[in-house]
């Protein structure tokens, strides 16, 4: 809902300045929507995965499923 509800945007802005900081990376999950990507990047959040930017891909790591 970040789109929607003033508090998430709240909470990922302090985690991007924290982040920032620390000189941190920051990986946003779940980018479902262009509202959200838009919002994401106004926060300042680096990267993000999810159906909106990209479709899943098969694994080609096979020692983490041995791992696992």
């Amino acid at each position: 809902n970040l789109d929607q509800d003033r508090f998430d945007r709240i909470f990922i802005r302090a985690m991007t300045e924290l982040a920032e900081g620390l000189g941190i990376t920051t990986v946003a999950e779940f980018v479902e929507s262009e509202a959200v990507t838009v919002a994401l990047r106004e926060l300042g959040v680096n990267m993000g995965q999810g159906f909106h930017l990209a479709r899943p891909a098969p694994d080609h790591r096979p020692w983490l499923k041995q791992v696992l």
